[in-house]
C-alpha cells in the first residue's frame, strides 16, 4: 500500500495511527538542529534518519496479517515535507496506507494538530475507528486516551537500524 491522502469509511476499529519522529524514525542525529537552526532545518534532513527496528518490525508484522488494520502515519511535520518524507518511507520499505501531516500554516501544539487530523480522517469517530495510536510523546498519548483511544507510548529509544 502507498501513503496518500483520503478518508476512512465504515465504523469498526480498524486503524492504527503511527507517529514518525522518534517512533518509527530515529532522528537522534538531527535533534540538535531544533534549538540551533529551527524546525525547517530539522525536517529538511529527515532522510538521514535510521529506522527504529522494533517499531518497524511491529509494523511489518501487523501489515502481513490477513485482516490487517489500516496503518496510517501521523506526524507533526508540515505538509511541505511530504515529498522528502515519502522518499524516506519508500527507501526504508515502510508501508503505510496513508500519511497525515500538519498543514503548512498550522502552528498549534502537536496534540491539537494530531487530534484534528485524526478527527477529520475518521469523520468525527476517533474512538469508534481507532484501534490504537502509537507515539513517543506522553502528552499525545494522554490526549488520545482521554478520547477513548488505546495508545502505545514508545519509550527507551536505543535501537535503530544502521
Amino acid at each position: 500500500a502507498a501513503a496518500g491522502s483520503g478518508k476512512a469509511g465504515g465504523m469498526k476499529r480498524d486503524i492504527i495511527f503511527w507517529d514518525l519522529d522518534s517512533t518509527l524514525a530515529c532522528g537522534d542525529a538531527r535533534q540538535h538542529l531544533i534549538a540551533a537552526e529551527g524546525w525547517d532545518s530539522f525536517h529538511s534532513r529527515c532522510k538521514e534518519d535510521t529506522l527504529h527496528e522494533d517499531m518497524f518490525r511491529l509494523l511489518e508484522l501487523i501489515t502481513t496479517l490477513a485482516r490487517s488494520p489500516m496503518c496510517v502515519g501521523l506526524t507533526g511535520r508540515n505538509e511541505k515535507w511530504r515529498a522528502i518524507t515519502m522518499e524516506w518511507l519508500h527507501e526504508n520499505n515502510v508501508l503505510l496506507d496513508e500519511l497525515l501531516m500538519r498543514p503548512d500554516d498550522d502552528f498549534r501544539s502537536s496534540v491539537d494538530v494530531k487530534i484534528d487530523l485524526v478527527d477529520s480522517f475518521t469523520d468525527g469517530h476517533i474512538a469508534e475507528r481507532t484501534l490504537m495510536l502509537i507515539d513517543d510523546r506522553a502528552d499525545i498519548c494522554d490526549a488520545f486516551n482521554q478520547l477513548g483511544v488505546t495508545t502505545l507510548l514508545v519509550k527507551n529509544r536505543t535501537r535503530s537500524r544502521e
